[in-house]
């Protein structure tokens, strides 16, 4: 079985903006994965980024659970 470490929403959130050439991202409780990730941008850079940050967050998802 694998053991994820636990991470803040905060933590997530610098991780993943780091990853993303720093764009702000919002991490969120999410029901059925645990937690999830929105990208605050322009709606066209939104969309263009959108592929890049679901597979940025399935690997974090791997390796971090979100903590309270």
């Amino acid at each position: 079985m694998h053991t994820k470490a636990k991470a803040t929403a905060h933590q997530l959130e610098e991780i993943t903006s780091q990853r993303m050439r720093g764009c702000r991202v919002i991490i969120h409780r999410d029901p059925m994965y645990g937690w999830g990730a929105n990208l605050i941008a322009s709606p066209a850079q939104a969309i263009s980024l959108n592929g890049e940050l679901q597979q940025i967050v399935a690997e974090l998802r791997y390796r971090y659970d979100l903590s309270d």
